[in-house]
């Protein structure tokens, strides 16, 4: 069964803030990250519980390197709500290189 995955509002602007910062810095980062973020949001929706729980009712899953980001999920019948979340690193790096 796929699940259907819903972006919060906020998790799509900083999915937007992070295509924009990775593209400042390097034409096509951005979106290559955009690519990969895609695909690893489908796999989330083909078996969400593959992943580890991060709370009683929600699972944490990290994007691979080299991006420093993890999606955080609900699951009900068959819709998967996620939050999208940079780590400490991501925010540090880009707080020290002037971005969000």
């Amino acid at each position: 069964m796929t699940f259907n995955v819903i972006a919060e509002a906020e998790a799509k602007r900083e999915w937007n803030e992070a295509v924009d910062w990775y593209e400042e810095r390097e034409a096509g980062v951005g979106w290559r990250f955009d690519d990969e973020l895609q695909v690893f949001l489908q796999i989330l929706a083909q078996d969400p519980e593959q992943f580890g729980l991060a709370t009683k009712l929600t699972r944490k899953a990290k994007m691979h390197e080299p991006w420093p980001y993890s999606i955080t999920s609900a699951s009900t019948r068959n819709t998967v709500k996620s939050k999208f979340l940079p780590s400490g690193m991501a925010r540090g790096i880009r707080r020290n290189c002037g971005g969000g």
